[in-house]
């Protein structure tokens, strides 16, 4: 039960993280990092 709890947790941050990612790329067109400077993309 409690290794399942953390699964999920970890789950939900996960999606969390996406969307946020996501959101943040089509406000700005570009992914900016914590000094607002534009990221390279990654992938």
């Amino acid at each position: 039960m409690r290794r399942n709890l953390k699964n999920l947790f970890v789950l939900g941050g996960l999606l969390l993280g996406a969307s946020l990612y996501a959101q943040e790329k089509t406000v700005t067109g570009t992914v900016t990092d914590s000094d607002g400077l534009p990221v390279a993309e990654l992938l």
